[in-house]
């Protein structure tokens, strides 16, 4: 397989039909290809829980990219990148997107979640969609996770937790994750909601996703009430830096904050490790700013060489989904605004 390169010296692995290769996952495993080792997003167990085999490579030189390699997954003239909360800039991700359409030029480019750096307008056609946005912190392993006042609120609650619970044992554990911790922490979730009176739904396809995750780069931190469960969380790791997937707790010990003690449990663990870096994902759940992150929007963008793209099947059938988030989302703060005034 030899790739094709220009003077930019950019690699492209096209699609057989452009008559030159393209990677299945299976040669990026197999070449130990460094795509698939910097983000949860490129881990190859996951592609595969996707269902997504099939890859084009762009290694961008001369840009301002931040993240090396780019991976694309190819259904048909549908690119998708994979390097989700990647950061560009609009002069990068045009030169990017034109060098890429200058080899396939009907293709339909998707970058999903990523970070726009700043606000220029890119002069190819292009469609844009932000409903969501990544909570981040980068933690310096010589000072506490978290601040004075939050640290001493958190130490009081355990203090009467501890009291209130008698001789049993409040235990901290932090381990690789299995699917039964996962399988745990849906359940504890389902329960809390519905003794709410709020339905509980997780989808199959990111349940298996986290399970791909396991034994590898998964971990699994909880909180044990002698024997019994009474907060989980679910991360992966990479290098120096962790994303945060899933978590849960009983809620019959909600005044003593389960959730926000293990997440605190959770980051002196892994600062003794080295990690710093702790990307909280979607939603705007208050812990995420009570541990010190910082929100990140992202953006959707769709890229093509003509506007006619914007009438295609492939269009409509990829940026649906993205619509149809920021509608919810956008009904959600409407209902909490209407809530709030009444």
């Amino acid at each position: 397989m030899k790739p094709m390169t220009n003077t930019l010296e950019e690699t492209i692995v096209c699609s057989k039909s452009d008559g030159l290769s393209s990677y299945t996952l299976d040669e990026l495993v197999m070449a130990a290809h460094p795509v698939l080792n910097t983000s949860v997003f490129t881990y190859a167990s996951v592609l595969r829980a996707n269902g997504k085999l099939s890859f084009m490579v762009y290694k961008p030189a001369g840009t301002d990219l931040r993240s090396g390699h780019l991976l694309f997954h190819e259904n048909g003239d549908l690119l998708t990148c994979c390097n989700r909360l990647s950061a560009f800039t609009s002069n990068g991700l045009q030169e990017i997107c034109s060098i890429i359409l200058k080899h396939r030029p009907n293709a339909l480019l998707v970058f999903p979640d990523i970070v726009m750096e700043d606000d220029g307008a890119l002069e190819l056609p292009n469609q844009c969609i932000s409903y969501q946005e990544n909570w981040f912190r980068t933690a310096d392993p010589g000072e506490p996770y978290l601040a004075k006042r939050k640290r001493k609120s958190l130490m009081r609650r355990l203090r009467r937790w501890k009291e209130s619970v008698g001789d049993k044992e409040i235990e901290f554990r932090f381990r690789k994750a299995s699917a039964e911790d996962i399988d745990q922490i849906i359940a504890m979730n389902a329960e809390s909601l519905e003794a709410r009176g709020r339905r509980h739904h997780f989808p199959q396809q990111s349940r298996a996703n986290l399970v791909s995750i396991c034994g590898n780069i998964g971990f699994f931190g909880g909180l044990y009430l002698g024997d019994e469960l009474v907060a989980g969380d679910i991360l992966s790791i990479i290098g120096d830096q962790a994303w945060f997937h899933i978590g849960g707790y009983d809620h019959r010990y909600r005044e003593f904050s389960p959730g926000n003690q293990l997440h605190a449990m959770i980051a002196e663990a892994c600062m003794n490790r080295n990690i710093t870096k702790f990307n909280f994902l979607w939603g705007n759940s208050r812990w995420k700013s009570d541990a010190g992150g910082t929100r990140i929007p992202l953006k959707t963008v769709f890229v093509s060489r003509t506007a006619g793209a914007w009438l295609s099947w492939e269009f409509v059938n990829s940026y649906w989904p993205h619509a149809k988030q920021a509608l919810r989302n956008r009904v959600a703060e409407i209902k909490r605004d209407v809530t709030g005034a009444a």
